[in-house]
């Protein structure tokens, strides 16, 4: 909880970012939350297939904050 990996790529793969999510469920974290600029059309996609909310932030901004709440085992 708390991590940060700001500028990086945190996946391009789906195993890939379902893992980190597992692991942040193992670390006892209840949400994963990243920022993705809107003419990432590739990361858009691949967080919201993994259940990730977004909204644009500040509304109408080229950023979406991206949420996904984890239920605890």
């Amino acid at each position: 909880c708390g991590q940060r990996y700001v500028g990086k790529v945190v996946s391009t793969d789906t195993a890939d970012a379902e893992a980190a999510i597992e692991r942040a469920r193992e670390r006892g974290c209840r949400r994963v939350q990243l920022d993705v600029n809107e003419v990432n059309a590739e990361a858009l996609a691949l967080y919201r297939s993994l259940g990730f909310d977004s909204m644009q932030d500040p509304p109408g901004g080229n950023l979406h904050l991206m949420t996904r709440w984890i239920d605890p085992d």
